[in-house]
Parts: structure tokens; C-alpha cells; sequence
């Protein structure tokens, strides 16, 4: 069975996080036990806290402000109180997988060096995954003996936007019909075989599509973060092999669904303006619209993307790179 734990909130909203009653719930020792015969075992927040010796914050307010996604007001409290015990439980697993990996080697008379040590952390869309995620990354890059830490997101598995409105499945993107499952199996059986360097797809949420010909690679990873929705789910037939299946450790990120639904609500609103404002600087940038034109996009941000198709298909009628569609950031 995967060794997992789950993170959850009573929050109203994510600035509030950082101050309410987190619960974690982690796989019990055979020998634990618990009361009701569940094999997990629950911590409130101060316990949960307690379990980790008071250290200076690991990261800084740039390091705050880099992992933090749109709509997250993650401050170093919940790092100290919340990440950062987990991320030392994270550590022992690691040693532990080394140690088994030594000892299996030494008995098998094997030469073959360990491979990554890999983690799932699933849960629904704006409940906080990717922030988990990044935080996570960045305190286990700390510890001397985990030095390299990759993240990969698996929305760039998701299958390309053209072949899902061929399948007439558009809006079913996110379900796990919509990702590409056979090429994440390969790209994660890949990396736990110690194939290296590795490469996945890149997705962008503001085109909404994988980007072409752009490739993230995994080489000599310690540790790799396997970030998604649906990377704990089950397999679709009881024979079939699930990403799970070659995961180390899983982390389920939950939360109340009127929380999600609100998190959800403010953050597209947040993504929506910021990526108005950078579409806007960078049409500038390459003077596709000129002044003028770029103040009356700005006043009607309801007009923003048909407008930029629009600039597009001048550039191209008039023989120009249309050169901000490949610099725009991920979301």
C-alpha cells in the first residue's frame, strides 16, 4: 500500500490558512493502531507543529513570494508549522527507500544505483496542490542529502486541444480521459527505472494548450514531484497499472468544497487581470498595437483575448512573428 498523507483546512479562504485548524492525516505503523480501526492517524495543527524541532524559517519572503500560486497568502508560519514536519517526515521516508535499496543491493549482489525517490500530490483544482507542491520541493532541495528536486505538473500530459475537440471531449478536460495516461505511465516508469535525462510536456494555462516543441527535463533528480489531479486515482480496470502504482509517497491536498468553490472563483478572476496586463505589455513590446490601441484594450478587459487573436492575424498578414505567444508565462 502507498505510504500517503492527507493535508486539510477548515479555512474560509486561503488568507485565512495560514491561521486555521489544519488537520493532517497520515498512514499509521502497523503496530499504531487507532481507536476507530482506521489505519491513518489524525493531527490537529499544534500537534502536527510539535512534531518538528523550532528552527529559523528556511525560506525567504522572495522564496515565499516565488512558490505562492494566484489567491495564496502562504506566510512562513504555515511553512514552520505545516510543511516543514512533513517535509522532515518526507526525509525519513527517502533514507529509509536508500537504506532498503543498499541493503536489496548488498543481498542481490546488484550494482545498479538508486533511482528517485518520487512523489504524488493529488486533489482538486485550487485546493492548493501546487503551492504544496513547490513549497515542498524547495524544502526538501535543503536538506544536503536531497540537493535535487524536480517538480513536473501533469497538465502537460494532458492530450493537445486540437484532438480533444476532434473526440468532442473539450469539456471534458481535467477528467482523466482527457490526459495522455500512457505517455505519463512511460515518462514516470522512465524516471523509476533510472532512465535519465527524461522529458515531459509543458502546458500553458493561458493558451490553454500544450506549447509547442517546449520540453521540461528530468536528469539526476533525488526526488521528483508528480503534481496533478488525478495522479492517486485507481486504474480504469482492475488490471491495468496506475501512475500511483510507482509513486514512493502520496499527498491528497483537500479541503471543504464551498472553500475550493470559493478559492476557485477568486483565483481565475486574479489569473484572468494578470494575464491581461502581461498580454497587453508584451503586444507593446513588439508594437503588434500601438499606443492607442493598447489603451483601449486596456479599458475593455471583457475584449482582451478576441482582441489578441485579432492581432495575431494582422501580424501574420503582414509577414510578422506574432513573438508574444511563446513568451507569455505559465499560469
Amino acid at each position: 500500500m502507498l505510504p500517503c498523507c492527507a493535508v486539510a483546512t477548515r479555512a474560509q479562504s486561503r488568507a485565512e490558512w495560514a491561521l486555521s485548524a489544519t488537520t493532517l492525516v497520515v498512514m499509521a505503523l502497523p503496530s499504531a493502531g487507532s481507536d476507530n480501526g482506521s489505519p491513518f492517524l489524525e493531527y490537529d495543527r499544534a500537534s502536527w507543529s510539535n512534531l518538528a524541532p523550532r528552527s529559523p524559517l528556511p525560506l525567504s519572503e522572495d522564496d515565499l513570494a516565488r512558490v505562492r500560486s494566484v489567491g495564496d497568502m502562504l506566510d512562513g508560519d504555515e511553512v514552520l508549522q505545516v510543511y516543514q514536519p512533513l517535509a522532515m517526515l518526507l526525509a525519513l521516508y527517502v533514507e529509509g527507500a536508500r537504506h532498503l535499496h543498499y541493503l536489496t543491493r548488498e543481498f542481490l549482489g546488484d550494482d545498479v544505483s538508486h533511482t528517485p525517490f518520487i512523489i504524488g500530490v493529488a486533489g482538486s483544482v485550487a485546493v492548493g496542490k501546487s503551492t504544496t507542491s513547490r513549497v515542498l520541493a524547495e524544502l526538501l532541495s535543503r536538506n544536503p542529502a536531497t540537493p535535487s528536486v524536480a517538480l513536473v505538473a501533469t497538465d502537460g500530459f494532458l492530450l493537445p486541444l486540437a484532438e480533444l475537440e476532434k473526440r468532442g471531449t473539450v469539456d471534458r478536460k481535467g477528467f482523466p480521459e482527457s490526459y495522455d495516461t500512457r505517455a505519463l505511465l512511460r515518462f514516470v516508469s522512465q524516471i523509476k527505472s533510472g532512465v535519465s535525462p527524461v522529458s515531459a510536456p509543458v502546458y500553458s494555462h493561458l493558451l490553454y494548450d500544450r506549447v509547442p516543441g517546449q520540453t521540461q527535463e528530468v536528469a539526476g533528480a533525488d526526488i521528483v514531484i508528480i503534481e496533478g489531479l488525478n495522479v492517486l486515482a485507481p486504474p480504469a480496470t482492475s488490471s491495468a497499472l496506475a501512475v500511483s502504482d510507482l509513486f514512493d509517497f502520496g499527498i491528497f491536498v483537500d479541503a471543504r468544497t464551498s472553500d475550493i468553490a470559493k478559492w476557485y472563483a477568486d483565483a481565475e478572476g486574479k489569473t484572468q487581470a494578470n494575464y491581461g496586463m502581461v498580454v497587453l505589455a508584451t503586444l507593446a513590446r513588439v508594437s503588434v498595437l500601438d499606443g492607442p490601441e493598447i489603451a483601449a484594450l486596456a479599458n475593455d478587459m471583457g475584449g482582451l483575448f478576441p482582441m489578441v487573436g485579432a492581432a495575431a492575424a494582422k501580424a501574420q498578414k503582414e509577414g510578422r512573428k506574432p513573438g508574444w505567444s511563446s513568451t507569455l508565462p505559465n499560469k
